[in-house]
This record gives C-alpha cells, structure tokens and sequence, in this order.
C-alpha cells in the first residue's frame, strides 16, 4: 500500500490515481508540515513573547455547528468531548501525524500524545477524552467556563494526512454556568486573535439546515479575510437536509463565494451529488486541507524563514552584549577542615565524658567558621550585581526614548516658570484693583471733610485761614491791618 497521504486520500474517496500536483504535496507535506509542528511545539512554550505566527488551520463555528464531528471524521476516531451544550471550552491544537503501517502488522497502531504529558502515549482514545475534560475543567472549571489557553495533543496513524487544526470554542450568545454576561464578545475576540493573522487559514463549518447568510462562522471569517482568499467552507449535517432541497449552490459557492470553495460532508440521506464527488466528503476535505495547508506553507515560508533568521540575529548581538560569563572560583564548604579540627573540637565541647553522637555545639562552631569563609566572595557578587545594575540604569537612560536627567530638570524648570507666570498675573490685577479701591475711598473721604468744613465757615488747608475783612493787601503785597 502507498504511504502517499494525498493517494490514500484519493482512493478512499473515489478510488482513482492521484495526479502529479497531489503527490508532490503529499510528498512535501510528509516533510514540511512536521517540522512546522515541532517549531509549534517549541513556540508555545514561549507563550506570548514568540512573536512568529506560524501556518494552521483554525476551525471556526458555532455552538452545535458540528465543528468536532468533523475533527472526529478526520482522524477516525472519536475523542473529542461530547454534550448537548457548549464542549470545546478551550482552544485545542490538534497535530494529525502520518505514521505508516509496519510490515506484517496485524491491526493499525494508533495512538495520542498530550504537550503537557510528555512521553506518555495513550492508545485509549476514551482516555484522551477524559484527559481533554480533566484538563480543560483544570483551567476553565467545571461549570462550563471559557479559557483561551491552548490544549496541544498529537495524534499519530496511518490513516491520517499531516495536518494542524485549532479546535476554537464555538460562538454562544446565551451565558450559561461560570461563563460572563459578554462570553459572546470573549469568545469572538479569542476566534480573531487566531484567524485575523495571515499564516492561517480559515476552516468556516457551518451546518446545512441554516442559512448561509447567517453563518457565524463565515462572518467572523469575512471580517478576517475580506477577500476569502484563505477560508474554506464545510458544510455539515447534510444528512439532516429535508428531502427535495438541494445544497449545490451551497457548495459550488454560489451564495457566498470563497477561493479556496466548499467541501460537503455526512451525506448519508441526502441525494448523490455525482457531479460534485470532489467537493464531499471526509477524505476530501482531509485531501483538500493538505494539499491548502502544504501550499500555505511553501508560500509564507520564505517571510517566515527571514523573519526567523531577524530574530536570532537580533538575539545573537544581545547576548554577544553580555559578554564573556563570568565565573568565581568554586568554594569547597570543607576546605581546610581536617578530621583533626572535628576531632578536638568534639572533645572541646563534650570535656571528659565522651558523647555518643556527634554534639550540636562543635558543628555549629565549624559551620560558622566556615560560613564566615563565604563572606568575600558573597560580597564580591553582590558588588557585581550592583555594578551591572548601574551599568543597565545608565544604558537605559542613555536611550533615545529616556528624557534624560537634565532634559528633566529643564522641562520642570519650565514648568515651574510657567505656573508662576501665570499666577503673577492675577495678583497684578488683584493690587490694580485694591489701589483703585483706596484711592476711591480716599476721594470720598476727602470729599465728606471738605463739605463739613464748608458747613462750618472754614476750610482747613495745611495753615491756611480765611481772609477778614480788616486784613487788606499792601502796595508790597503785605496784608495791612485796618
């Protein structure tokens, strides 16, 4: 039997002969989608500082939408857990590996293998079920709460193709158990934190008994990817179709037009779509999404591969920036203590009478002189941690995006000018006022002395006194007394 994924996946699903394009994905798929595994797995240990996005297919539907038949019907098993409301309450990484068949085997070894298990294979699929449960109520509790941290499990047989799928939770509207009033708009953030970058392609499963119009799914893909350029449609639950509807417009993406087109899938009771055998079907999608993901991958690897290369010479320079490390010589907690020293000092401690244990007091004495021996080179350590930490304060002020110490000084400075500027000013029109209010009051006063004096016959005027009439001016302009 051929180990070629894409010609086990063509005879599975129309027994003819692969053609030459699908051969060679499969070939290279063999090849490229498992070293994009293993640098999934190395990059999820970095969590959020692994700024790389890598190719995969993320599966994107509603609640019910029947997201995790197809993921069953795609590895042949069931593992996945099963309920009438929301199961896939935390985003699972599904890596399907291509194992081949050993000679002379009687039945196909299949077999799963969690991240955060490593090197435990579990050939009971019933117990990955149980341990996708476990651990998602480990996270999420176990009254259907929601987390966006990821479960990875890799699942090996050879009746898989190589393909990496992201199991999303499926769009809600109604919150139920643990999960918050706005777990709608959670979940459709956690789906476009996914889908919204270009490395992915999109796996759009809407249900067949619904309008296409108003598929979750295809709208959450729409906003990601305007043009459709990197969305497959699945339609499900063909088998539930009432009997004289016809899903070929659906499929032939004549109601909402994607690149990457449709694929049918359980059509049991549903009439045989003769001209449409390419585009239903299990091991057609699984056909269709290798050969998409393997063609993904040649095209972003080139962008991938120099934003790589960015990052480890960027990180190559920092650490060349530390320098050489540097070393203390080991200290040996024994050194220069001979039997001899125990010896007496035992004696020392215990007198006359010998002990029969080894007494506290002559340990304490030695390891205390031999504590105080790491003093120096404590304090040689503690000096060097505070050189570099003063080194690293003065390269970071030192930095282009750091105001520096007298920038800042100038800046307060200025600031400090400007607030006393501005606060003279009203007191300037505060004492413009009050020497208006006195000068006012004065003249009132003046005016009250001038018309009580006038009142009186007199005006007091700095030894000034009315003219009589007896008192007459003289030629010299003496006054004359008459």
């Amino acid at each position: 039997m051929s180990d070629d994924p894409a010609s086990t996946a063509a005879a599975a699903a129309a027994a003819t002969t692969p053609s030459p394009s699908s051969s060679t994905a499969g070939s290279l798929g063999h090849s490229v989608i498992p070293m994009v595994n293993r640098l999934q797995d190395i990059f999820s240990q970095l969590g959020s500082a692994s700024t790389i996005d890598l190719p995969q297919v993320a599966v994107v539907g509603s609640q019910s939408s029947g997201k995790s038949s197809v993921l069953e019907a795609l590895v042949g098993r069931d593992f996945l857990p099963r309920g009438s409301d929301i199961c896939t309450r935390r985003p699972l990484v599904l890596q399907l590996v291509h194992s081949p068949r050993k000679p002379g085997a009687t039945e196909d070894l299949e077999w799963g293998e969690f991240l955060h298990l490593p090197g435990r294979m579990i050939t009971d699929f019933q117990k990955i079920r149980e341990e996708i449960q476990s651990e998602t109520d480990r996270e999420a509790g176990g009254n259907k709460g929601v987390s966006d941290k990821q479960i990875r499990l890799k699942i090996f047989s050879p009746n898989v193709l190589n393909i990496t799928l992201v199991d999303l939770p499926g769009i809600t509207k109604v919150p139920v158990g643990d999960q918050p009033t706005d777990i709608e708009a959670r979940i459709r953030t956690m789906i476009l934190s996914y889908i919204k970058h270009e490395t992915c392609i999109i796996l759009a499963v809407t249900p067949a008994n619904s309008d296409l119009a108003n598929s979750d799914a295809l709208q959450m893909a729409r906003i990601a990817d305007p043009d459709g350029s990197r969305t497959i449609g699945v339609i499900t639950k063909l088998d539930i179709m009432d009997r004289g509807t016809d899903a070929k417009n659906f499929l032939l993406g004549n109601v909402i037009p994607l690149r990457l087109g449709y694929v049918g899938v359980v059509n049991r009771s549903q009439q045989v779509y003769h001209s449409l055998a390419d585009r239903c079907g299990v091991p057609q999608l699984a056909k269709k999404l290798n050969q998409i993901l393997v063609q993904h991958i040649r095209a972003v690897l080139p962008g991938l591969k120099a934003r790589i290369s960015a990052q480890l010479v960027a990180v190559a320079k920092e650490h060349a920036s530390y320098g050489e490390i540097t070393e203390s010589k080991e200290v040996d907690p024994c050194d220069g203590l001979t039997d001899e020293d125990i010896r007496t000092a035992i004696q020392n401690a215990t007198g006359l009478k010998s002990a029969l244990f080894v007494p506290e007091v002559p340990f304490e004495v030695l390891v205390r002189r031999q504590i105080a021996r790491l003093l120096d080179p404590s304090l040689q350590c503690a000096r060097f941690i505070y050189d570099e930490l003063v080194k690293m304060d003065y390269i970071n002020t030192s930095h282009p995006n750091f105001i520096g110490g007298s920038k800042a000084v100038e800046l307060a400075q200025q600031q400090i000018r400007s607030s006393r500027s501005s606060a003279s000013i009203p007191r300037m029109k505060e004492g413009l006022d009050n020497d208006k209010l006195q000068a006012s009051e004065r003249t009132v006063k003046s005016r009250a002395i001038l018309a009580r004096s006038g009142a009186n016959g007199f005006v007091p005027d700095q030894s000034v006194r009315p003219v009589t009439e007896t008192e007459r001016p003289g030629s010299a302009g003496n006054f004359v007394k008459s």
